[in-house]
């Protein structure tokens, strides 16, 4: 069981923890013990007789992270976008939330995750990801830094025609103001 509520919570960033305190379930402390584990509580939203809230976030982000989305031409959306880079596991977290304009485009589009050089050279990338199989969810990835020499990197979001690779859709970092078919989720550095 609680390796089922983890995975439930893991490939969710943003938690709102409710129930009645006055009648805790039976798994109540599996469940709470699984989201302080990757989640900082951040608010009390209802403290009642009967109802109680809290508003959690994943470990990597701050309690006032704002979204950054991206707004493609086609309608898709990144409602936001993160990531962190761990030296010590030498890995990459990746996160992005994804909405669609039409449900047919879960169809027609993938999505890739990639570690560029400086030099727009790649060299690693996350498993292509459908867009189907996960609807208004949030698409979680690891990438392996292991092996990769010291120096700069940057983190990038590709959406492409799921028939057609080379065909990769525009879209605007409404954070930034950047536009492009290759768009920034994370800079970071391997130190020497």
């Amino acid at each position: 069981m609680q390796n089922e509520i983890a995975a439930a919570i893991d490939e969710n960033p943003f938690l709102l923890f409710s129930y009645n305190p006055q009648e805790k379930s039976d798994i109540f402390d599996d469940v709470l013990a699984a989201i302080q584990a990757n989640h900082n509580r951040c608010e009390t939203l209802v403290d009642t007789e009967d109802v109680f809230v809290e508003r959690y976030i994943v470990d990597m982000l701050r309690c006032d992270h704002e979204y950054q989305p991206i707004l493609y031409e086609n309608g898709i959306k990144i409602v936001d976008r993160f990531g962190s880079f761990d030296s010590d596991r030498q890995a990459v977290r990746v996160v992005t939330g994804w909405e669609v304009a039409d449900e047919a485009q879960l169809e027609e589009y993938n999505v890739s995750i990639q570690i560029l050089t400086p030099d727009w050279q790649m060299v690693r990338q996350a498993r292509d990801r459908h867009l189907y199989n996960k609807i208004l969810k949030w698409y979680v990835t690891e990438l392996s830094t292991t092996g990769l020499p010291p120096g700069d990197y940057r983190v990038v979001v590709i959406l492409y025609d799921r028939y057609n690779s080379s065909n990769k859709v525009a879209g605007v970092d409404a954070t930034t103001g950047e536009v492009g078919t290759i768009l920034p989720i994370l800079h970071f550095t391997i130190e020497a």
